[in-house]
């Protein structure tokens, strides 16, 4: 009855930029997010955690405020919803209620341009954004790989990171100020006050308030400013010390991403005895005496990654208990790490004289392989988020996990969550969002179970293992992709202390506990 009488108010007071629904399919599509659990569950034939009970397009932040009152006055839960493209559950309604899209708020305002910055609705998605502020000279500098599917509310919302992170920052560095609304449908500003709030409010998930719109930071655009090289490493730890040399020297690449040696051939590049490097547009031959002797003899670089992984997945199928052989395998079989660098400036000039400065820098330790493997990368930067679905889809279980360690650590902090994993699943490893004082570790695991069930058993075991190995170690369980349902019971290592201090700011901003229940601190460990 709450829900009917809600329904009728909303649709007697919204504008009519707002949409309000409670149809079936509605509410399955807002019932989830891409955390990949949600879709193991779904293949195993489990229902949805809590579905909405309804769904509301807000057309304008008047709108939003509509909603949280109404919301409130029925005791109804609000989940924010951007785009639905965060990995760990944060979107994902545990006590039905409303689900508020605010993908329709698409404010924009340059009057202020020139000061570098501009105020952005929270419904922008990424790349669209970007693409405007591109026709105007601009550019925000956040390029994470699920720009075409994520929106600006998402992104302050998790403290998300782009692809340039090391010379931009992540957004909470881009961040000027910001409104939302509270839990009590109050529309607020994070510079009123003699207090500054705004980072209280990023990262916060929708627990504190509703973001509506933000300003951000902007620089000039880059036209043909843009360099890149690729380096061979011996190891990973010689690729990480090259990294943090570079780094603690002063260079500012835009782009620092260092392969393991698996993810190194699964990315498409390797060096072969040869010293040549081959990419998956190249031809050449892999040699003979380099390739396992149930391979043909002279496989192409297109056709040997395909026909390596058609073997492992057809093993991991019939024995998923063979994840630890194959892990072991791909250690003996792949050698050598891949090293992108890259810079990016407003100037051709200004990206010539800092990409030749940091250049030569790697290239006195590392062997110089040429542009191709970085301008092969940003050819195909936003790739992965295309690929975890077919994955899905084919029965395996796949995820990614990004955590971050101070650089005298991050190498051990490799092997350790590896060494946790590697039973359960097939695991290989970036190291990206690199900065002075240490960088970011994106693992990437996938696998097979027995059966459906066994498969969700075996992601839930792979997660409790990484994370736990993580905490451990006393680094840092996320990065970039937020906190959600996946990683709250590890907040508490991350954030000691942080609990009572969130809980009180939730009982100020929103006293009824009705702003996305059920996240972050709220979950017990």
């Amino acid at each position: 009855m709450a829900v009917a009488a809600l329904v009728d108010e909303l649709r007697a007071c919204l504008s009519p930029e707002a949409t309000v629904t409670d149809s079936a399919t509605a509410k399955l599509l807002y019932a989830r997010d891409a955390w990949p659990r949600l879709s193991l569950q779904a293949r195993a034939g489990q229902r949805a955690i809590s579905p909405p009970d309804l769904v509301v397009h807000a057309g304008t932040v008047a709108d939003v405020v509509e909603v949280v009152r109404a919301a409130g006055r029925h005791s109804l839960p609000v989940v924010p919803f951007g785009a639905g493209s965060g990995v760990c559950g944060a979107a994902v309604p545990i006590r039905g209620g409303v689900s508020l899209d605010t993908k329709r708020l698409l404010d924009l305002d340059l009057s202020r341009a020139a000061d570098g910055l501009i105020c952005v609705g929270a419904g922008w998605i990424g790349q669209r954004l970007e693409h405007e502020l591109q026709r105007h000279g601009l550019t925000l500098g956040h390029f994470p790989s699920s720009i075409g599917c994520s929106t600006i509310g998402g992104y302050l919302a998790t403290r998300s990171a782009g692809q340039y992170s090391t010379r931009f920052g992540k957004i909470e560095d881009m961040v000027v100020s910001l409104r939302f609304v509270d839990g009590e449908g109050q529309l607020r500003h994070t510079t009123e006050g003699p207090l500054d709030t705004t980072q209280l409010l990023v990262g916060s998930e929708g627990m504190l308030g509703v973001i509506v719109d933000a300003w951000l930071r902007v620089e000039p655009a880059a036209s043909s400013g843009r360099l890149f090289r690729g380096y061979w490493c011996a190891s990973v730890s010689q690729g990480l010390e090259a990294m943090r040399r570079a780094l603690q020297a002063g260079h500012q690449p835009a782009v620092f991403r260092l392969y393991d040696p698996f993810d190194s051939f699964i990315s498409g590049a390797r060096k072969a005895e040869e010293g040549e490097l081959l990419l998956p547009t190249d031809l050449q031959h892999w040699p003979r005496k380099k390739a396992p002797s149930w391979l043909p003899a002279g496989l192409s670089t297109a056709e040997l990654k395909p026909r390596l992984m058609t073997v492992a997945n057809e093993l991991l199928a019939r024995r998923p208990s063979a994840t630890h052989w194959l892990n072991h395998l791909a250690g003996k079989a792949a050698s050598g790490c891949l090293l992108i660098a890259g810079v990016e400036e407003g100037s051709e000039a200004d990206a010539a004289l800092l990409g030749q400065a940091l250049f030569d820098d790697l290239s006195a330790t590392l062997e110089d392989l040429g542009p191709a493997p970085g301008q092969y990368w940003f050819a195909h930067r936003h790739d992965v988020s295309f690929k975890m679905a077919p994955i899905l889809a084919s029965g395996m279980f796949v995820d990614t996990m990004e955590v971050s360690a101070p650089w005298h650590r991050v190498a051990a902090l490799y092997d350790a969550v590896h060494h946790a994993v590697e039973n359960e699943a097939f695991v290989m490893a970036h190291f990206s969002h690199a900065y002075t004082s240490g960088c970011s570790i994106y693992f990437t695991f996938a696998g097979f179970g027995a059966d459906e069930s066994d498969c969700l058993a075996r992601y839930d075991r792979v997660w409790k293992a990484g994370l736990s190995a993580v905490a451990a170690f006393g680094a840092a369980t996320t990065h970039h992709h937020g906190v959600g349902l996946l990683k709250a019971p590890w907040l508490n290592h991350d954030q000691p202390g942080g609990a009572p201090l969130f809980a009180a700011a939730r009982r100020e901003l929103d006293p009824a506990g009705l702003l996305n229940p059920g996240k972050l601190w709220e979950v017990a460990p």
